[in-house]
């Protein structure tokens, strides 16, 4: 039996979530257990072959997958990250929350421990559309980094997965600053750093629970946790290499459908998490994370 989504729980979650987002303030093995359904076609290993003049491609894509906002910056979690998973069967909803928390500790991220107050949301509805619309409307901040055109794009398609953040700018030590006198401290701005930097407050992806029959639940953890630790692009729902976890719902033409989170998924949040201080361009954010994911290749390459 599918548990009905707790749309409450999970907006009250969002409210409180809202308040501290104010400037004031191991594995486990059934997770590779397929949810009943047809069975889905997955590959081996998620890993991607990169060739000769493939970092131009990279960073073309880097560049459309990670929207900087109106900062032109990569926003990431800074003051620690807590999923939370809602409107899933109780007995598998553990296992989604302990995946997705092993992939944020090993990238780098500073995970709180169980029974913190969530600011990652992982909800499953039957109607995924009108949820998202829900708390977009209950929280206008979750859609507040948006262009108009972007917001219709996110709230105006019927489709698998929706996501949403709240998006803040702080000092480059993580304090609130005057925006209408721009009275900024410690002023240290260079070519490459800022003095900003773009904290996730909160994160929300909401999955259609009636296309998740089929998919495992290291899958759907995997494809959850690029969605709430990266400010991924609204394109991102609809278009993406085949090769990640994030086209886990996309048509996939005769195509392997991602086992899990590919080299190039894992070393993008690693690329992003792994500096001490995220007060950089963004041009030299998608620099650092290129740089991490050709080590990675390189490290495969040399078969280590």
């Amino acid at each position: 039996m599918i548990a009905r989504p707790h749309w409450s729980a999970a907006l009250s979650v969002i409210s409180m979530a809202m308040v501290m987002a104010s400037p004031l303030s191991g594995r486990s093995a059934p997770a590779q257990t397929a949810l009943p359904g047809p069975a889905s076609t997955t590959s081996t290993d998620g890993n991607d072959i990169v060739v000769e003049g493939s970092r131009k491609t990279l960073r073309h894509t880097l560049k459309q997958t990670l929207d900087t906002g109106p900062q032109s910056q990569l926003a990431r979690y800074e003051d620690g990250f807590c999923p939370r998973v809602d409107g899933f069967p109780e007995e598998w909803s553990p296992i989604i929350e302990e995946i997705v928390r092993n992939n944020a500790a090993e990238a780098g991220v500073l995970v709180k421990r169980p029974g913190c107050r969530p600011n990652a949301l992982i909800v499953f509805t039957d109607q995924p559309q009108q949820l998202m619309a829900i708390f977009e409307k209950a929280n206008p901040s979750l859609s507040a980094h948006l262009s108009p055109a972007q917001r219709q794009l996110l709230l105006g398609k019927k489709r698998a997965a929706y996501s949403a953040r709240v998006v803040q700018q702080l000092d480059r030590e993580g304090n609130g600053y005057d925006f209408f006198s721009n009275t900024i401290r410690n002023a240290k701005a260079t070519r490459l750093s800022t003095n900003f930097r773009s904290d996730i407050r909160l994160s929300v992806v909401v999955i259609d629970i009636n296309q998740t029959p089929g998919k495992t639940l290291r899958q759907l953890a995997d494809f959850a946790t690029m969605h709430l630790l990266l400010n991924l692009s609204v394109k991102t729902l609809d278009e993406t290499n085949p090769s990640s976890v994030l086209s886990l719902f996309m048509p996939h033409d005769g195509v392997a459908v991602p086992a899990q989170l590919s080299l190039v998924d894992r070393a993008t949040i690693e690329g992003l998490y792994v500096p001490a201080r995220n007060n950089f361009t963004a041009d030299n954010q998608r620099e650092r994370i290129l740089g991490h994911i050709t080590k990675e290749f390189r490290a495969i390459a040399a078969g280590k």
